[in-house]
């Protein structure tokens, strides 16, 4: 047996020489075929692409060759290029603090003078580049916290594109750190599980991230307000004096804009920035906190700067209204405030200041909600409409099967196909539906001079018929079948003519909504037509009926505090209607 001493180099920054060695340590060619290209460093990478697409060849004939999917190259290649831009703006700020002209820069390096020029501009604006930026906003969050989330989500906490969070990824994985993917249980569905995206510092191992899940931080400290080229801190609340603050109980009409919080239109520090509406925290006294969907109000007594509407009667202490902070210095209102979240503006001392509303989401976040429909609203409809839209959905899935039988790299086609047959696996378990015909989700805003078969959504014509369905229901006696009218002006007022996820409603089609309010809840819209007619029925023993006066809070009342329970206890009631309407 002979003894060899070899050196190989690693292809990710691990190691003393991550790229190998010698005078050109990118000199060995990357084999791509039948090998990831993750384990390729980017500047190899992107050298070979170009001279394949010198060649004549397009991105799909590249992805045949090497036998990746598209959107991974692409990702890749983004990261390349982001890399590469970083480097030749080091370049061209060096020779400049070397007193070079641009000129003669441009020469050096075989570039533009505009593009020196535009390098020296962004420089001198502190702007990186977008991915550039985020991935070391994602480094520094790492070095201060450890292993972050950075899963489907988290790049909105950030105010960026899902494509922007995966090229800082990528250029995060490519110098060394670790990408895992962790499946956590469901807290409120076991034997269900969420798969959690995990960034961590280099070497980490799987098995320490699955066996340390508590040591998962989240990205809830910075966002950034132009798309990732620069970043701000999310500050601590600003606190609002209890004085500026009223109630309206229910005594007073509270009741029927329960949730919703009136503020005064024109003052900076209680701003919603660009927003008509917004589910928002506001910190009072430093110690209670507001939490409702916030409008804009033109009348509101003398004195008031906020309005809280409550159902809550006047027995019940202004500050008792409001609900106690968390006991936490990171996150008091026990929610993540959204990127851009905190409305700056130039206080009257000159200084940059914050607005006291905490935006949790703000108008047109609602319109990307999911669109299926679950098995607790189609299992107590009409057995037919149960059969046609389960229907389209498996014809849905069959033109996806075909699709991923037509790819022609087998590695590309077994990864889809185990997907698909995952995808398949919990379909039958969850029975979600396809949508109907123009079906969205809306966030509900009280408009008490509305009719009790009326509604007011600017994004449906004027008289269309439309279903409402919150989640959970009971049964169809839950379902308000409302005509949209959009001659109403208090909703014109309000929301607007251009307004698209949300849906002004008044208190009466909020209570056979199973009790919605007006802090945040929302509601699946489905438009009525010749084809779509959803089942809705009346109980005329319950017309009228409120639990909460019915039944208030007495003496040894057993109280449900945990919320596991809680869903438990809903979904066995839910369960047993379904079952007496099926009958």
């Amino acid at each position: 047996m002979s003894d060899e001493l070899m050196h190989y180099g690693t292809p990710r920054h691990s190691g003393r020489y991550p790229y190998g060695s010698g005078e050109n340590p990118y000199q060995h060619p990357y084999q791509y075929k039948n090998n990831p290209i993750a384990d390729g460093d980017l500047k190899t990478l992107y050298t070979e692409y170009r001279k394949l697409k010198a060649e004549g060849k397009t991105e799909k004939d590249i992805c045949d060759e090497w036998g990746v999917p598209s959107t991974y190259l692409r990702t890749r290649v983004s990261a390349a290029k982001e890399a590469e831009m970083t480097e030749r703006n080091a370049k061209i700020i060096n020779l400049k603090e070397h007193g070079y002209s641009n000129v003669e820069i441009g020469n050096q390096l075989g570039i533009n003078e505009s593009v020196v020029r535009s390098a020296i501009k962004q420089h001198e604006a502190g702007k990186v580049g977008a991915a550039k930026a985020t991935a070391d906003v994602l480094e520094k969050e790492i070095l201060d916290k450890g292993p972050i989330d950075v899963g489907i989500g988290t790049e909105r906490n950030l105010g960026i594109s899902r494509t922007k969070m995966d090229v800082a990824i990528e250029m995060l994985v490519d110098k060394g750190y670790e990408k895992h993917n962790i499946k956590i249980e469901q807290a409120t569905n076991p034997g269900k599980f969420t798969t959690v995206e995990v960034l961590a510092p280099p070497g980490t191992k799987w098995s320490e991230l699955y066996y340390n899940l508590d040591k998962i931080n989240s990205l809830q400290d910075v966002y950034s307000s132009d798309g990732g080229d620069t970043y701000k801190e999310i500050l601590y609340p600003k606190s609002i004096d209890s004085k500026r603050v009223d109630i309206r109980y229910a005594e007073d009409g509270g009741k029927e804009r329960d949730g919703l919080i009136e503020i005064r239109r024109g003052v900076d520090d209680i701003s919603l920035g660009n927003s008509k509406y917004a589910q928002c925290r506001i910190l009072v006294d430093g110690t209670q906190y507001l939490k409702g969907m916030a409008i804009y109000s033109d009348d509101l007594p003398d004195g008031v700067d906020i309005l809280f509407n409550t159902n809550k009667t006047k027995n019940v202490d202004k500050m008792d209204v409001l609900k106690p902070i968390k006991d936490d210095p990171d996150n008091p209102f026990g929610a993540l405030i959204k990127a851009n979240g905190q409305t700056h503006y130039i206080n009257d001392k000159g200084d940059d200041d914050i607005s006291v509303v905490n935006k949790v989401r703000e108008e047109s976040d609602w319109e990307d909600y999911s669109k299926n429909l679950s098995a607790q609203f189609l299992s107590k409809q009409p057995i037919q409409t149960i059969k046609n839209q389960l229907n389209i959905s498996k014809l849905e899935k069959e033109d996806e099967y075909r699709d991923i039988c037509d790819i022609k790299v087998p590695a590309i086609k077994q990864h889809l196909l185990y997907s698909f047959a995952d995808d398949c696996d919990k379909a039958a378990v969850t029975l979600k539906a396809a949508s109907f015909p123009r079906q969205s989700t809306k966030v509900l805003i009280p408009i008490d001079t509305l009719k009790d078969n009326e509604c007011y959504c600017p994004a449906l014509d004027d008289g269309e018929e439309v279903a409402l369905v919150r989640y959970p229901h009971g049964g169809t006696f839950e379902i308000p079948i409302l005509k949209n009218n959009l001659r109403n002006k208090q909703g014109n007022y309000i929301l607007g003519k251009d307004t698209l996820d949300a849906i002004g409603i008044n208190t009466k089609s909020a209570q056979k909504l199973s009790g919605a309010d007006f802090d945040g809840d929302t509601v699946v819209v489905i438009p009525q037509s010749d084809r779509v007619k959803i089942k809705s029925s009346v109980l005329k023993d319950i017309e009228g009926f409120d639990p909460s006066d019915q039944y208030p809070f007495r003496e040894g009342c057993k109280i449900i505090s945990s919320d596991k329970t809680k869903q438990t206890q809903m979904g066995s009631v839910s369960n047993l209607i379904t079952d007496m309407t099926l009958q």
